[in-house]
C-alpha cells in the first residue's frame, strides 16, 4: 500500500556531480517503474516491451538530486472543472517556498537544471513563472505548443536558482472546443492536470508544493445543475 502512494518521478539523465541515492541508512532501497496505458477502445492483443536501464556507481556523487512537483493539486475530489466548448481556459497553481521553513531550517538554495511539464489531452500551453519579492524574474520553462503525445524532461541549459521565499507559478491553458461535457481535474487521461516537475540539487525532504483554487463563490449548484 505504501508503494501505491509513491508519486515521486526519478527518471532522467543527471549532471555529472548529481545522483539518485540508492540504499544506505537515509535513502530508498526500493524503486518502482510506473507506466500509464490508455486504450479507450479496448483493443486486444497489444504488447509493450518498455523497460528501464539503470546506471549506477559505488562512488557517491557530490549532490543528491531532488524533484519538486509544482502546480495544481491533481485530485479528482477537487471541485474545479473546465467548461466544455472553451477554446482557451487558463488555470494556475502556486508554490510558495516561504512555507518550506515550517518543515526544515535552514532551507538551501535550490539549483534547478531541468523541468518536465505535464497536462493531459486538453492542454495547449504551459508556463512556469519564477517570482521573487512579487516580481517575475523569468520563466523557468515555457511551452506554447504543448503536445500530450510528446512529453519530455527539458534541460534548462544553465542553472536556475530558487531562493527561500520565491514563488513558482504554473500556468496551464486548455482547449475543450471538441468536448460536450465538463473536464474534471484527476488522474484519468480524459481528466486534466497542471503540473511542472522541477529537477534540482541539493535534495531536500520536500517533494510536493502545489495549490488548489478557492472555488467558493464561483458558482451556485442550482444555477448550473449537474455541470459542476
Amino acid at each position: 500500500s505504501s508503494l501505491n502512494a509513491c508519486m515521486h518521478v526519478v527518471v532522467f539523465e543527471l549532471p555529472e556531480d548529481v545522483g539518485i541515492p540508492i540504499g544506505g541508512a537515509d535513502s530508498n532501497t526500493l524503486y518502482r517503474l510506473e507506466i500509464h496505458y490508455n486504450n479507450p477502445t479496448n483493443i486486444a492483443g497489444r504488447r509493450d516491451s518498455s523497460g528501464l536501464r539503470l546506471h549506477y556507481t559505488l562512488q557517491r556523487k557530490k549532490y543528491d538530486v531532488g524533484i519538486l512537483t509544482t502546480g495544481m493539486l491533481p485530485h479528482s475530489a477537487l471541485h474545479y472543472n473546465i467548461p466544455p466548448k472553451a477554446p482557451q481556459f487558463h488555470t494556475y497553481g502556486v508554490c510558495n517556498t516561504s512555507l518550506f521553513s515550517q518543515f526544515m531550517n535552514p532551507v538551501p538554495d535550490l539549483q534547478v537544471f531541468a523541468v518536465m511539464l505535464h497536462t493531459h489531452l486538453a492542454g495547449r500551453k504551459i508556463r512556469v513563472g519564477h517570482y521573487r519579492n512579487g516580481e517575475q524574474i523569468e520563466f523557468l520553462a515555457l511551452n506554447e505548443e504543448y503536445n500530450f503525445e510528446l512529453q519530455e524532461t527539458l534541460s534548462l541549459g544553465n542553472i536556475k536558482t530558487i531562493k527561500q521565499g520565491d514563488e513558482i507559478v504554473v500556468e496551464c491553458t486548455y482547449s475543450t472546443s471538441d468536448r460536450a461535457n465538463v473536464t474534471r481535474m484527476g488522474l484519468s487521461t480524459t481528466d486534466e492536470m497542471c503540473l511542472a516537475f522541477l529537477l534540482y540539487y541539493p535534495a531536500i525532504n520536500i517533494t510536493t508544493c502545489v495549490s488548489h483554487p478557492n472555488t467558493r463563490g464561483f458558482y451556485s449548484r442550482k444555477d448550473f445543475g449537474d455541470l459542476c
